[in-house]
């Protein structure tokens, strides 16, 4: 069994009991997170082996990947058991849990899924946004592009991964080198006007909603190189919706009058 836990942002406030326990009675926990999360894990009882480094800077993105898979797919060779400790949700844009459920298969083993607290979750928070009232879209910025993925103005939109638009390799040390933000620029501008207002926004835990200082920079969309230099792997690309120019007011009466 391979255990995929995901711990939030910050473990002290995001780790559930249900996480907290099984990460706990795991025989073995790795943890590809920072130090300082694998230091509040282990104040917690929870032992735990860091294997972040074995995602190299400047590597191509999908080398690393199957460097940690490999680590992973080995150590569970020697546990009944393996927990795998990672920011956030494991569900939610993790390469390596989505490599894991490929080769589960392939190397006879089960994975559960631990929910844990996600930027996502704090960034609802932090920019006073219903996902459902208005709608959302939740991309990856790279198959954004790649599978020319249509979206509509009308809904609010959260691009992920933006640290590295059109490049395999991975700078988490300097995430503005050979980041392509135009590429993006040039696809977005096929939905928006070039002076739209888009936001980098990068959230932790705080409880305040609409805080203000999760957005980190601002600029119009014709404007977008100038967000490289403050681009961290943290970062997301934020697009505020715009009001809708298609209501069906008849299906409108009919609700007032149902």
């Amino acid at each position: 069994m391979i255990n995929v836990i995901g711990v939030g942002l910050d473990p002290d406030l995001d780790l559930t009991i249900a996480a907290k326990n099984k990460l706990q009675e795991s025989p073995k926990v790795l943890t590809l997170a920072s130090a300082s999360i694998s230091k509040k894990l282990e104040e917690m009882l929870i032992i735990n082996e860091n294997i972040l480094y074995l995602y190299s800077n400047g590597n191509a993105d999908q080398e690393n990947y199957d460097r940690i898979l490999n680590y992973i797919i080995e150590t569970k060779k020697e546990y009944e058991e393996v927990s795998l400790a990672i920011p956030g949700h494991p569900m939610i844009g993790v390469t390596i849990v989505s490599m894991l459920l490929k080769q589960k298969n392939k190397y006879n083993y089960k994975v559960n899924a631990f929910p844990g607290v996600s930027s996502f979750d704090w960034m609802m928070i932090d920019l006073a946004r219903d996902p459902i009232a208005r709608g959302s879209m939740l991309l990856d910025a790279n198959r954004f592009v790649l599978l020319n993925i249509q979206i509509d103005p009308q809904l609010d939109i959260f691009l992920y991964h933006i640290c590295s638009v059109g490049t395999r390799k991975a700078w988490y040390r300097d995430p503005s080198k050979d980041n392509n933000l135009e590429i993006l620029k040039l696809k977005l501008l096929n939905f928006y006007q070039e002076d739209k207002v888009i936001n980098l926004v990068s959230s932790g835990s705080n409880f305040t909603i609409n805080n203000d200082k999760s957005i980190i920079y601002s600029t119009q969309l014709k404007n977008i190189e100038e967000m490289r230099k403050y681009i961290n792997f943290s970062s997301t690309l934020y697009i505020q919706a715009e009001k809708p120019k298609n209501i069906d007011f008849k299906y409108l009466n009919n609700l007032k009058h149902s």
